[in-house]
């Protein structure tokens, strides 16, 4: 069985309603609690996993819970398919054609662990790169090196033309956000509002009201206005991580790198953050991401390097990585293999088009 919480209603519950819940086994009293089976609660659900969402929309009963369920329904979708039509690009090609980073046979080791190997790659402003592998793969440290938080033992890295393993940390900085896994790292002030104040102190030579100016608007930009007097430390895991975007973000970096950036948050949080950092990219900035989280690659990214033990196995656009990887492949496109279908709006896209 799944006991579920509404998101709109974050009182405590009573004593009573415990008691109700405890002995209950029918699915919605009170308001804010639903209780049953998972393909019960799933069906009502405010948000679900891409392959529950489809069936949703598309009818299927009963509500296929796993992959294997959902593929004879999704043999008849197949059937419909017209095989000579390409799916659209995830997302309009914006980016310049000349990089903003560049790393050239970067290579890192902790003592005896060679953590990269010669890794080269480019990342250009209009993007968000996604890096995927398993654990230990070489993600994060690719992420620390273009910080220079760390400097290779050979090869180099430069971003905006400036090789940022001859620069200190705090000049880098500048032009270079980073975002690690554990958001509330970044905040440690008494409130939202003078962490972002901290970012911008000494950066700019604007005028005290301009500077507050760019902290209101971020503020708003992130949801996080109402929240602008609360001490970080009490934020939710979403509020958190938007909390530390809106932290980095006011001082206007070039570059973005987020490390797991989705660590913890639910569905309706990962599409809010997937759509700021389509926002940002849209507004010419580079945005590199280290993630696992598949669904979010495939909706908002334009491009995959795929590491595996400090090496690159493959690099290129989502659709032809993740509609190839056996492994790192949406719930979408193990329904439909071939189809070079990544998300719920591809098929709903083809549904229609079919009609």
């Amino acid at each position: 069985r799944v006991l579920a919480f509404t998101t709109n209603d974050e009182r405590r519950m009573t004593s009573d309603e415990a008691t109700f819940v405890t002995h209950s086994s029918i699915v919605h009293r009170p308001s804010s609690i639903v209780m049953g089976t998972p393909r019960e609660v799933l069906a009502h659900a405010e948000t679900a996993p891409p392959l529950v969402q489809l069936g949703k929309v598309l009818g299927w009963q009963p509500l296929p819970l796993t992959i294997k369920e959902g593929r004879r329904f999704a043999k008849a979708q197949n059937r419909d398919r017209r095989t000579e039509h390409q799916p659209e690009p995830t997302h309009p090609l914006t980016r310049s054609p000349h990089p903003t980073v560049i790393v050239e046979r970067a290579h890192f080791a902790y003592g005896e662990h060679e953590a990269l190997y010669d890794v080269s790659m480019a990342a250009h402003d209009g993007e968000v790169l996604a890096l995927m592998g398993r654990n230990g793969s070489g993600k994060t440290t690719l992420l620390k090196l273009l910080t220079g938080l760390l400097k290779p033992q050979r090869g180099s890295v430069r971003v905006l033309g400036h090789d940022v393993t001859r620069m200190d940390v705090e000049d880098v900085a500048a032009f270079v956000g980073y975002v690690p896994q554990n958001p509330h790292r970044l905040l440690f002030h008494d409130t939202l509002r003078e962490e972002l104040e901290f970012t911008l102190k000494g950066r700019t030579t604007d005028s005290i009201k301009h500077q507050a100016s760019s902290i209101n608007a971020t503020l708003a930009q992130f949801g996080l206005t109402h929240l602008a007097e609360t001490y970080p430390r009490d934020l939710s895991g979403g509020e958190a991580q938007r909390a530390a975007l809106a932290a980095i973000i006011v001082g206007d970096p070039q570059v973005l790198l987020l490390d797991e950036p989705t660590r913890g948050l639910d569905y309706a949080a990962k599409a809010a953050l997937g759509q700021q950092l389509r926002q940002l990219a849209s507004q010419g900035r580079t945005v590199i991401m280290a993630t696992h989280d598949v669904e979010l690659v495939a909706a908002y990214a334009d491009r995959v390097l795929l590491l595996g033990d400090g090496e690159v196995v493959v690099e290129g656009p989502v659709r032809d990585v993740l509609g190839d990887s056996l492994i790192f492949s949406s719930q979408i496109a193990k329904l439909f293999p071939g189809s070079g279908w990544l998300t719920v709006d591809d098929v709903l896209r083809h549904v229609e088009a079919a009609r």
